[in-house]
């Protein structure tokens, strides 16, 4: 298998991960991605991969709307980074990260690889659903949604709230709710 190692910000290497997927979705825009992992995590890049396709992919998620993803190997328009905490607060600048969360900066959607592997500790649900939830919520910046509140206590979180830091007593959700499509 063939290994494409990139330098990003200039001194920062992260591995290619190599493959694409079928477009995902059936209209509106095109947001094609290439998926990179930071060296030295001891993440399985291909299944990092897999996981981003899948939840981009799912019915669940925001292909239900009037959006369609493809992961490709060359010339994409987002750039899906898994970095350490302090990559991630240098990729996402000025946004201050504090090594805690992800962000989108621009074109680029920066996964913290410690929410990746523990997720949160007021997250009810798996650090699956937590993983699900972080790349909808990322790449919902992407296509240009903004942070969202939960409206009633008890009902499920929108996925553009910002979970990371708390549910305000809604409940933990992965996936964007129907009035949050585009």
């Amino acid at each position: 298998m063939e290994i494409v190692i990139v330098e990003v910000s200039g001194h920062h290497k992260f591995y290619k991960v190599l493959g694409k997927s079928s477009v995902m979705g059936t209209h509106g825009p095109l947001f094609t991605y290439t998926v990179y992992v930071q060296r030295g995590l001891g993440l399985q890049r291909e299944a990092v991969a897999k996981r981003i396709d899948a939840t981009l992919g799912d019915k669940r998620g925001w292909t239900r709307g009037n959006v369609r993803f493809q992961r490709v190997e060359s010339n994409p328009n987002t750039f899906i980074y898994i970095a350490s905490p302090e990559v991630t607060d240098e990729l996402c600048l000025p946004l201050h990260t504090e090594g805690k969360v992800s962000c989108c900066n621009g074109k680029r959607v920066v996964l913290n690889v410690d929410r990746w592997r523990e997720g949160v500790p007021h997250w009810t649900g798996s650090v699956t659903s937590y993983r699900q939830m972080l790349i909808n919520h990322e790449m919902g910046h992407r296509i240009g949604k903004g942070h969202q509140s939960c409206r009633a206590a008890g009902s499920k979180a929108p996925v553009m709230q910002q979970q990371t830091y708390g549910l305000q007593k809604c409940l933990a959700n992965s996936w964007p709710l129907d009035w949050e499509l585009p």
